[in-house]
């Protein structure tokens, strides 16, 4: 994830998180559009039926960070089915589990 300097103005004491990459509207946080933000958190509420992980406490896990503002923007967390996943490399294993990186075919 890319990390991203604001501006900040301290004639108004405020700080500029840019414009929203889709309606050119000032967003409010990080990649957050007053005027988008609620269409897409809405949009992603319809998809929570449409899939699952096959463990109910992941599935809410994933679903209320998508709901979160703060955590919510275009790296959202997701369910990704392992059949959309190829070329699976092993990269390491540690106190909390095994570490692999893949190829994620047909991102949305």
């Amino acid at each position: 994830m890319q990390s991203r300097i604001h501006d900040y103005c301290g004639y108004c004491d405020k700080w500029d998180y840019g414009k929203c990459y889709d309606c050119g509207k000032q967003n409010i946080d990080d990649k957050w559009c007053p005027n988008c933000k609620p269409l897409e958190i809405t949009e992603i509420t319809h998809t929570f039926s449409s899939w699952t992980s096959g463990n109910d406490e992941i599935d809410q896990l994933i679903q209320e960070n998508q709901l979160i503002p703060k955590y919510y923007d275009y790296n959202c967390w997701r369910w990704i089915d392992y059949i959309q996943l190829d070329n699976i490399q092993y990269l390491s294993k540690g106190g909390y589990g095994t570490v692999y990186k893949a190829v994620w075919n047909n991102i949305p």
